[in-house]
């Protein structure tokens, strides 16, 4: 029983891997054509994961990004690293604003 379960799972996760190199091989082709874009392809399938993940673990989100940073910034800088929020700095002028305040941790741990 527990063999024939193996088997079957061996044969389910080859399955998985031909279907994603398909996959792969589509998208190349139709963006190589022109019948689809990558960044729009990008950004719908991080919206549909999102939507799914909030889907599965709902949560209400009280507060904004900027007010976070506002409050905890230097803490996630040295939880995330300069390079991290120096990115996050560049989404909008708003957190370049909040960010400018942040001074790089002493010590590379929080606590």
């Amino acid at each position: 029983m527990i063999a024939d379960l193996h088997r079957e799972l061996g044969k389910l996760q080859r399955h998985v891997v031909d279907v994603q190199a398909e996959l792969v091989a589509l998208r190349y082709c139709m963006q190589d054509t022109g019948l689809l874009d990558s960044k729009a392809f990008s950004v719908e399938l991080h919206r549909r994961r999102f939507l799914a993940a909030h889907a599965m673990h709902p949560c209400s989100f009280d507060h904004d990004i900027t007010s976070v940073l506002a409050t905890q910034g230097e803490a996630m800088l040295a939880w995330a690293g300069v390079e991290a929020l120096l990115v996050l700095k560049a989404t909008s002028r708003c957190v370049a604003a909040l960010a400018s305040g942040w001074r790089k941790p002493r010590s590379p741990h929080i606590f």
